[in-house]
């Protein structure tokens, strides 16, 4: 199968008067197989490296070309291509040197990106990213950027436009750092025992939010409540949580009393996915009424 989707190879661009070597290309159709591509995939990402390294181009190298939206429906370990603006970019971990979001016109979707991989991507910045591979992490579909994939800056702004879905469930936890929290008002960080992980001890500025597990009796989703959901969802407001903290001398008395109220309760919710989580832009209850607010 590799010798001869090798010599189809050879023939396409000896067709054009291209000379290439049969054994470099049996090689490198070796290494993608060998990682689980399929030999289609693997014949037109070879097909691609030998056009771009022999300055030609070549109709079977774009066939590959997909949108934002058409991930959601391929299944894993697809290679792709895809035009896209970086929207958001993640805290790196020892796993990966990058992960975040990306999207286009007609949707987003989270990424990663290998150590091995020779380059980053920056945020607000547009490219054609080749040779990538679609999967699916936490029940999301996501896309792996590694060592054979390529980055190139586009002239063209991609315009990205929020991916959304509606998941039905309950809320079965609420997360530490819910309820009052304090942000470092230059990075906007989450501060842990009145430290930013850039900035150093700093004094915070009160925020909001509500980090949940939503289950839909099949997944679970990591939600998170900005603010203004956080508000309309509790009826307690950034200045009612700063008072019943003071009262208690203790900020986490407004999580656990957000905590009674939503634990065990159905919603509605309307998310985009951002990184690992699920950004709550709407929510009802399952009974059709907005909720706006519960009570305990």
């Amino acid at each position: 199968m590799i010798t001869a989707t090798a010599i189809e190879i050879q023939k396409i661009f000896a067709e054009k008067g291209i000379e290439t070597d049969i054994n470099q290309i049996k090689t490198n159709l070796s290494k993608l197989v060998n990682l689980g591509v399929p030999i289609e995939d693997a014949k037109k990402s070879v097909i691609k490296k030998i056009a771009s390294e022999k300055n030609v181009e070549l109709s079977t190298t774009s066939s590959n070309n997909v949108s934002i939206g058409e991930i959601y429906a391929l299944p894993p370990k697809k290679w792709i291509n895809v035009k896209i603006t970086v929207t958001n970019l993640g805290a790196d971990g020892e796993k990966y040197k990058q992960r975040g979001v990306v999207g286009d016109e007609t949707g987003t979707i989270n990424f990663i990106s290998s150590n091995n991989v020779p380059f980053t991507l920056e945020v607000g910045k547009s490219y054609l990213l080749e040779n990538v591979i679609t999967g699916v992490f936490g029940n999301q579909p996501q896309i792996s950027i590694n060592k054979s994939s390529k980055a190139s800056v586009l002239n063209e702004m991609i315009e990205a436009k929020p991916f959304t879905k509606i998941i039905e469930g309950a809320i079965v936890s609420v997360s530490s750092g819910s309820g009052l929290i304090k942000r470092c008002p230059t990075c906007k960080k989450v501060l842990s025992k009145g430290a930013c992980s850039e900035h150093g001890k700093i004094d915070g500025t009160y925020d909001l939010r509500i980090k949940a597990t939503l289950d839909d009796g099949e997944n679970t989703y990591t939600i998170l409540f900005q603010k203004e959901l956080t508000e309309t969802l509790t009826g307690i407001d950034l200045n009612k949580a700063i008072a019943m903290a003071a009262d208690a001398l203790d900020q986490k008395v407004v999580m656990e009393v957000i905590e009674k109220m939503l634990i065990g309760r159905y919603y509605r919710v309307e998310v985009t996915p951002v990184s690992e989580l699920m950004i709550v832009k709407g929510i009802d209850s399952l009974a059709g009424k907005m909720i706006n607010p519960l009570t305990a």
